[in-house]
């Protein structure tokens, strides 16, 4: 088989330069994979450090977005993932060209070991950071949504490994996802100088045979393409509009998440009472559980009972027993999440009389002060609820139970709905809807180390 594809080759190169050896590329297919990969990984570095450093902001709004982007984060890698484990398979159908005939045996070596390395890292890199994001104290507890689709399932650890053992995954997968962006910098650094190199000292087209519109210097010959095997050549163009058609759906999701993430910043903005102000301390910072966590309603409708819960939600919580001055809590509610199990409610409640979920698609509540109740386990977070883009001061009573790393809240209140102008016009006398509408809140978050 190796014979007749060096046939080929050789075909190839004289008919494209009869006075000269040609310059063979990779495949457009090959090509392509290349640099939207490496456009990536660049990008998720660069990301990956900011939202390092924003999770350690003194602001609010900083933190909360960098939570925001770490889900963009992690659907790129995963994308990335994808892409690699492609790349690579392509690869193996797909032979590289022939490296120029006057590299010495360092270069060639040098050469086939950055390619096994940038191999390694394409994969390891998504692959460590899924595992850190599974089993981390920081993120474990947040679920992986690929941009917003589907949820993905975090990666299990064998059962043989002790409770120990499985608590210090996360930080280990932590530092090796650092450890492993900065190998690929250098690697990348080592690569480009290499590639350079051979454009503009050896002159051999090595450049030329991954980068589009390059040509060789000097005397290096034409550019052929290096041939493939004509089982998968017409498969090429069906995974490149397979390839197409992902990432115009991964840039509408980033799209939806940067629009999502602005107005989380505008609704905590427009929520805080008086300018954002850096904390002087920061308390104790806790991951919500979600499939443990709701956030419910109810109420009547013409004396039939109505109960219903908001399905999408987040919160910032930063708490702290033993330092309540220091303790913050930020809740964002999706109001168009809200469900009865009624079509007919669920439409009714979104629309311009109620809610009006398409003029104010958030809700909020922002709480920078908290009192010690009566009782031990009793708080007051004293704050502001904005609904329906009507701020008011808002008391929430709450208990809190807290068990090691494990914290479980519970609140019940009374909300008037004519405060927020909550279907006032569509019943303004509370005959069909009474005007208090009973809120429970129920939190169960896990201690961020």
């Amino acid at each position: 088989m190796s014979t007749g594809v060096e046939t080929h080759v050789e075909t190839a190169a004289q008919a494209a330069s009869p006075s000269s050896q040609a310059i063979l590329r990779y495949t457009r297919f090959a090509i392509l994979l290349h640099w939207i990969i490496a456009a990536m990984i660049l990008a998720q570095i660069a990301a990956g450090f900011w939202i390092a450093d924003a999770l350690q902001s003194t602001e609010k709004t900083m933190r909360l977005a960098a939570y925001e982007q770490a889900q963009i984060h992690k659907s790129l890698g995963l994308t990335i993932l994808a892409l690699s484990v492609l790349r690579l398979a392509w690869r193996l159908v797909n032979p590289a060209p022939p490296l120029p005939e006057g590299m010495s045996l360092l270069e060639r070596a040098g050469a086939h070991a950055s390619h096994i390395g940038f191999y390694v890292l394409m994969i390891a890199m998504p692959l460590s950071g899924w595992l850190m994001v599974s089993h981390s104290a920081t993120f474990s507890s947040v679920p992986t949504v690929y941009f917003g689709l589907f949820e993905v399932p975090h990666l299990p650890l064998p059962p043989v490994l002790g409770a120990e053992a499985k608590a210090s995954f996360g930080g280990l997968s932590h530092q090796a996802h650092g450890w492993l962006a900065i190998s690929a910098l250098v690697l990348l650094a080592l690569h480009v100088g290499a590639a350079l190199k051979h454009h503009y000292v050896d002159r051999d087209g090595v450049l030329a045979r991954m980068t589009p519109g390059v040509r060789p210097r000097g005397d290096a010959g034409d550019v052929a393409k290096v041939p493939y095997r004509e089982a998968v050549g017409g498969l090429r163009w069906a995974l490149a509009l397979a390839l197409a058609v992902g990432l115009g759906g991964a840039a509408y999701g980033i799209s939806q998440y940067a629009a999502n993430t602005t107005s989380v910043d505008v609704a905590v903005e427009t929520t805080s009472s008086g300018p954002e102000d850096a904390m002087s301390g920061m308390a104790q910072a806790w991951g919500v559980v979600e499939t443990e966590s709701v956030i419910s309603f109810e109420t009547e409708n013409a004396g039939d009972p109505v109960v219903g819960q908001f399905t999408s939600w987040k919160a910032l919580i930063e708490f702290d027993a033993d330092d309540l001055a220091v303790s913050e809590v930020v809740v964002i509610v999706d109001i168009p999440s809200i469900s009865t199990g009624d079509l007919i409610y669920d439409g009714s409640l979104v629309e311009p009389d109620w809610f009006n979920a398409a003029a104010f698609p958030k809700g909020t509540f922002v709480a920078k002060e908290f009192v010690a109740g009566g009782s031990d386990g009793e708080y007051v977070a004293k704050g502001s609820l904005t609904l329906r883009g009507v701020e008011k001061p808002f008391d929430l009573p709450f208990s809190l139970s807290i068990d090691g790393d494990r914290a479980e809240m519970s609140s019940q209140v009374m909300i008037d709905r004519s405060d927020f102008g909550i279907g006032v016009k569509a019943d303004p006398d509370g005959m069909w809807v009474p005007m208090p509408v009973q809120l429970k809140v129920k939190v169960v978050a896990l201690r961020a180390n």
